[in-house]
């Protein structure tokens, strides 16, 4: 959670002074600048066939229209947590007034339904300045349902599937970027970079059992190009639906480590070199920083500061040959995702990315790709918008699997707007959508997908 949104928030924190200075509204001018950030401004020109499309796989369901607005005064937060799949529903938690509202869609039911969470505030030594705080996480199952924010975890027990209790609160490390319940046992994930010589810091599985309230082990988590980590959004890991694998991307390679999570045992590791939509990234400005921190760490001293790099790092990998891994899920227990970067510098500033599909052969005990080079890109601007060659932008609103669904939040304009009509193209939506932003607050809306 630390290193989600420093670009944007250093960005952003240079426009509160300006601002200051001017008279503007913060709160309006931060927003602006996070739609201009965040939603897909340019459309693309590139006519492509669908069978070489995202839409080759999916086609829009519906949009819902949750209008909730973006809040960038509670701790510069400008991303609302994915959905969380659970048994054919899709959730997802908010803060309202003094608790916080589960909402959850339901996929056979097409229903959107509110479930308030009541949190008692003597239970928990409470932060004067962060208080409750916003939420940046949930995951559930059959026992258990847990809400974090920036700094406390609250844990629910599920009493059936519209009433959970609250049992009690606890801090957890801020570093934290994610988390998942497998039986009574909640697994927060430690994915960072670190300036902390320890190379534990920053790459662990820490595991809490909820019964008993207390820490019961820590895993460390061998992952490769630490640096590449500081860059948001992304999404290196995953656990599939039946928690008992752990999935690990590498961020510089197609190389991808499946742990067994009773043991954390290598059980596959795959790599794929012979891939025509990637290419290696290679600088010599990164291979001087990765020396430059080996170098540190032998002689127990910090690494380099994320400062001291971020934007150089970035701006060499964009304006280089070269690919990177940005958000990798599985499907199902036995199907994977992983959405990477174009090699080439003129696609990436387009945003074109690139999806695989990766299926588990029961037969030969080895994973292979289903599909390859899916383009995941903005809509030509001149196509004309149905339901079965709808976008998705999993390179900037991570996804969420369930059954034969999809889902993200999407900075959206309501659903009236954004909803494919006859002869209107993605261009005149778009337009729409710019005029709804210019003259109202950029909302979050619930995409719903479909697969083919």
């Amino acid at each position: 959670m630390e290193n989600k949104v420093k670009e944007f928030i250093s960005i952003a924190i240079l426009f509160l002074l300006l601002a200051s200075f001017t008279g503007c509204n913060f709160e309006r001018m931060i927003n602006k600048l996070a739609m201009k950030k965040m939603a897909p401004r340019k459309l693309s020109i590139e006519n492509l066939p669908l069978e070489k499309t995202i839409s080759k796989c999916i086609a829009l369901d519906t949009i819902l229209n949750t209008n909730f607005r973006i809040s960038l005064l509670e701790g510069l937060n400008t991303f609302i947590p994915r959905p969380f799949p659970f048994a054919k529903k899709f959730y997802f938690a908010v803060k309202d007034s003094n608790c916080y509202q589960l909402f959850f869609y339901d996929l056979t039911e097409k229903t959107l339904s509110k479930i308030p969470l009541l949190i008692d505030s003597s239970d928990f030594q409470e932060d004067k300045n962060t208080k409750t705080g916003t939420v940046v996480d949930i995951a559930l199952n059959e026992k258990y349902l847990v809400l974090a924010t920036e700094k406390i975890a609250f844990v629910f027990s599920r009493n059936d599937d519209r009433t959970f209790r609250y049992r009690f609160g606890f801090e957890i490390p801020s570093s934290i970027n994610g988390f998942f319940v497998k039986d009574e046992y909640l697994y927060l994930v430690d994915l960072r970079y670190s300036s902390k010589a320890k190379n534990s810091e920053g790459t662990r599985l820490i595991i809490i059992n909820l019964v008993e309230k207390k820490l019961v082990g820590i895993l460390l988590i061998p992952i490769e190009h630490l640096e590449f980590l500081i860059y948001a959004p992304n999404k290196y890991w995953a656990v599939n639906p039946s928690r008992n694998l752990f999935l690990l991307a590498n961020p510089l390679k197609l190389e991808f480590h499946i742990y067994k999570l009773d043991n954390f045992d290598l059980a596959y590791r795959i790599t794929d070199t012979a891939n025509i939509y990637w290419k290696d990234f290679k600088s010599e400005y990164y291979d001087t920083l990765c020396k430059t921190n080996k170098e540190l760490l032998r002689n127990d001293t910090t690494r380099v500061q994320p400062a001291t790099f971020i934007y150089k790092l970035g701006n060499v990998f964009d304006e280089a040959e070269g690919s990177k891994i940005v958000f990798v899920d599985f499907v199902d227990d036995t199907t994977f995702w992983v959405t990477y970067t174009s090699e080439n510098p003129k696609m990436k500033k387009n945003k074109v990315f690139y999806c695989d599909i990766w299926r588990y052969d029961l037969r030969r005990n080895s994973w292979f790709k289903l599909d390859t080079g899916l383009v995941d890109a903005p809509p030509v601007g001149k196509l004309k918008p149905t339901k079965e060659n709808f976008y998705l932008l999993s390179w900037s609103f991570p996804p969420s699997f369930s059954d034969k669904y999809i889902a993200n939040f999407q900075l959206s304009a309501p659903m009236e707007i954004m909803l494919p009509k006859d002869n209107e193209t993605y261009e005149e939506i778009f337009k729409k959508r710019d005029q709804f932003f210019s003259d109202k607050e950029p909302l979050w809306q619930l995409y719903i997908y479909k697969w083919k």
